[in-house]
């Protein structure tokens, strides 16, 4: 039996914690026995607690003296033998108890964003310290979008101890045949961490440009929310849409607990984020049949091949581009359903069961040539 302690930032909806509810759910209780520390913050924290051993809050994003001792005793009182974190912080944690406990260390990365920092110094230097860390532990890239992202900025540390394990999702959720039924209005989904990162002051600003240029028939929905770093960019949102009067065109609706259903009800999943892992929200929408609109930036580029499987547009032309698809949207209905029907074939390569089976691989490896 192999002992895992599975390492996260937060339980709200989000790549991290989605792998780690698919992982606890499928993963051969015969072979492996899984712990699990985040933050008891979101939605996955009570579905994952039904599938470990044992669970424990602990906040991860504050870097602290007394979190560390935290882990370390959980760590020897149940015998852990693999340490495996998602997120850059839980990643911190991970490579400092590797090393301060001998054990050994897995750290996937959901997306490499270090473009986001606008500060160059800061940005340089968290680039050079991860890739210090990175030396310390077995790195897994969930596309080979991100795998490229890293050679190209240097990364070298990120590549000479690692493999790329593509996400998955349990496809048997999207069995049910979508009903073609015409609604009057574009129904437009999103389902997103509020955040700058995901690009969601694009959507809001997409929406006002086709409002300001004739185009209303449609209704966008964001379906997400934010942590407390991120309650001023929300507000910010919800202050243009309440200026510019665009509550008829998009709504912000929290979270959702089942993202099939409203994916059912949506003719289209729009996607504007600045950069991705593999995200799964892009599978989910594939496997359900509905026709995917994204941002051409890396993991959705992974995914989405522009005019064969749904339509990648570029962050610059973003206004111009969405408003060009809805004013075909109707007309240009035949194209779009042999795209969708392409989605639902591609999606196979996505299936949660091969990515658990090559976990459970990397697993076993660590610990054979411990």
């Amino acid at each position: 039996m192999i002992n895992i302690l599975m390492l996260n930032v937060t339980s709200e909806t989000g790549g991290g914690p989605i792998v780690c509810d698919i992982l606890t759910k499928q993963v051969d209780p015969l072979s492996f026995k899984l712990y699990y520390v985040a933050t008891d913050n979101g939605p996955y924290y009570e579905k994952i607690r039904k599938n470990v051993t044992a669970i424990f809050d602990i906040n991860l994003r504050k870097i602290s003296i007394s979190n560390l001792i935290k882990l370390i005793n959980l760590i020897k009182t149940n015998n852990i033998d693999i340490i495996h974190s998602h997120g850059r912080a839980a990643g911190v944690y991970s490579r400092i108890l590797g090393i301060l406990l001998r054990k050994k260390v897995i750290h996937t990365f959901h997306g490499i964003h270090y473009n986001n920092y606008k500060n160059l110094i800061k940005r340089k230097a968290v680039m050079v310290i991860e890739n210090i860390m990175a030396a310390w532990s077995y790195n897994i890239f969930v596309s080979n979008g991100e795998r490229k992202s890293a050679e190209e900025m240097g990364l070298t540390n990120f590549l000479k101890s690692s493999r790329t394990i593509l996400n998955g999702i349990d496809l048997k959720r999207f069995d049910k045949v979508k009903e073609s039924l015409y609604k009057e209005k574009i129904q437009i989904l999103t389902l997103s961490q509020i955040s700058y990162h995901k690009g969601l002051d694009i959507l809001v600003d997409a929406v006002k440009y086709l409002v300001e240029n004739g185009v209303t028939n449609f209704e966008m929905i964001i379906a997400g929310d934010c942590i407390p770093q991120n309650i001023s960019f929300k507000m910010s949102l919800q202050e243009t849409i309440d200026t510019y009067q665009l509550h008829p065109y998009i709504k912000l609706i929290g979270i959702v607990e089942n993202s099939e259903e409203i994916l059912m009800k949506s003719d289209i999943y729009i996607s504007a984020s600045r950069g991705e892992g593999l995200p799964l929200s892009l599978i989910e929408a594939m496997a359900s049949g509905t026709l995917v609109v994204a941002s051409d930036v890396v993991g959705n580029n992974d995914i989405i091949k522009n005019g064969e499987n749904g339509y990648l547009i570029s962050i610059k032309d973003f206004n111009s581009e969405l408003k060009q698809l809805l004013v075909n949207y109707r007309q240009n209905e035949k194209e779009n359903s042999k795209m969708i029907f392409k989605a639902k074939e591609d999606v196979n390569a996505y299936d949660s069961i091969r990515m658990v089976n090559e976990y459970e691989v990397v697993y076993k490896k660590l610990i054979i040539n411990n």
